[in-house]
């Protein structure tokens, strides 16, 4: 059957409501290794033994990755990811040199005229009684870094004890073309452990979101449809 013009306008201004895809996601990845006097350990489940009955671990479990339609996607997580070490507080008191880090990355490209909001929601526990640990984060993309998603807790000189913390959501906007990277790192820093020390970060929760902007394709759409609508109008005024 043929289309009448009547259809043809509606269907243009129809297709001009849908949404473009525009995030395409090229990268969800996590690595976790453990390393101890020059031995590296990044076969999961990574963990080690450390003098005087101690261990370290690195656990990195992936982040659930959920198409949302239209170009947006949402990664999350819930208790997904921590690093530890513990030296016991008998024995000899033998030097070792241990670190340990879990990292995940999230890679994605906008094609020219896309745009997105990308989301951050993030927990975690931090707690130091002599060794130190950190959680970082950032976001880089064509430019270079973005700071409207970054942070960094630890690296303190001083014991730490932040525990079921949560950030202020971050967000931006991005509309720029090319590739963008999300890193999120726990790490224990080479370090020298000694007796009754100790350092744990756990990862409790992530959100990370990519709410895809549709396209402005309504206005080139609907001057087609009404031209087609006048045309109509004008034959049958004839």
């Amino acid at each position: 059957m043929k289309p009448t013009p009547f259809g043809l306008a509606y269907a243009l201004l129809l297709a001009s409501a849908v949404p473009a895809t525009a995030a395409t996601i090229t990268v969800n990845s996590q690595m976790a290794s453990t390393t101890v006097a020059g031995n590296v350990d990044n076969t999961p489940p990574t963990q080690q033994n450390l003098p005087n009955s101690g261990s370290i671990n690195a656990t990195a479990n992936p982040l659930t990755q959920t198409d949302l339609g239209g170009g947006s996607w949402e990664f999350n997580g819930i208790s997904f990811a921590n690093i530890s070490a513990v030296r016991g507080g008998s024995g000899t008191n033998s030097d070792v040199v241990a670190s340990a880090q879990v990292t995940y990355s999230i890679a994605f490209s906008l094609g020219v005229g896309e745009s997105a909001n990308v989301i951050l929601d993030l927990g975690y526990s931090l707690s130091e009684a002599g060794l130190n640990g950190s959680l970082s984060w950032n976001f880089n993309g064509p430019g270079g870094s973005i700071t409207g998603i970054s942070g960094s807790v630890g690296n303190a000189a001083t014991n730490q004890s932040l525990l079921n913390q949560n950030i202020t959501q971050q967000q931006v906007a991005i509309s720029a073309p090319g590739n963008y990277t999300f890193n999120l790192t726990a790490n224990m820093p080479s370090q020298t452990t000694n007796k009754s020390q100790s350092v744990s970060v756990a990862l409790n929760s992530v959100d990370f979101k990519i709410n895809s902007v549709p396209e402005p394709r309504l206005p080139v759409l609907a001057i087609g449809s009404l031209g087609i609508l006048l045309l109509c109008r004008r034959r049958n005024l004839a």
